[in-house]
């Protein structure tokens, strides 16, 4: 989805002042088109600014509830623990010292065909 320019309270703004004045004056006025006045009224209807911050709220909390859902589906149907998930080897921190210094002695001693 591309961003928009105007943030979801500026359109409600923009709409409210497109209540008051003609459309084709405010669009010029803010640089878009009638279309794209017609279509945030159809998105964002009477909404006040404060219910477009609740509205962006509440969609960032129902990602985050689908994702634990999805990954409790997926733990349930792999029949693994949630805890893999966020798993993390201490492998590679542990032996990145060891590695490093294998790297350097390759570097310096190439091996020959």
């Amino acid at each position: 989805m591309e961003k928009s320019r105007f943030s979801e309270e500026q359109v409600v703004q923009i709409l409210r002042e497109a209540g008051r004045s003609p459309v084709p004056e405010v669009a010029r006025r803010h640089g878009t088109s009638d279309q794209t006045i017609y279509a945030w009224r159809k998105r964002f209807g009477e909404l006040d600014p404060a219910d477009v911050k609740r509205l962006r709220q509440l969609d960032s909390e129902n990602a985050k509830l689908e994702k634990l859902v999805a990954e409790r589906g997926a733990c349930n149907l792999l029949s693994v623990a949630r805890s893999t998930l966020k798993y993390e080897s201490v492998l590679a921190k542990r032996d990145a010292p060891v590695v490093g210094a294998m790297r350097e002695l390759a570097a310096q001693y190439p091996r020959r065909r």
